[in-house]
């Protein structure tokens, strides 16, 4: 899991996003530790959104195929 080098497609692995919410990063890496798990290779990305005013978190995972139910 990385953010994109600038001005390319070349993911750099981070451990961590210091800009984004701590919240944001405990899902996030959960979700990329589940996929390693479950050795869900079509998973293309994964985008976390924290709520500012309320306890809310929501995660959209991209997918290469529809046929993997993972």
């Amino acid at each position: 899991m990385g953010h994109y080098a600038r001005s390319s497609r070349r993911i750099v692995a981070v451990q961590e996003c210091p800009v984004h919410d701590d919240r944001g990063n405990i899902v996030a890496f959960a979700l990329r530790d589940a996929c390693r798990r479950a050795d869900a290779r079509e998973v293309k990305s994964i985008a976390v959104r924290v709520g500012v005013s309320r306890a809310e978190t929501m995660a959209t995972l991209v997918v290469t195929s529809e046929r993997d139910k993972r």
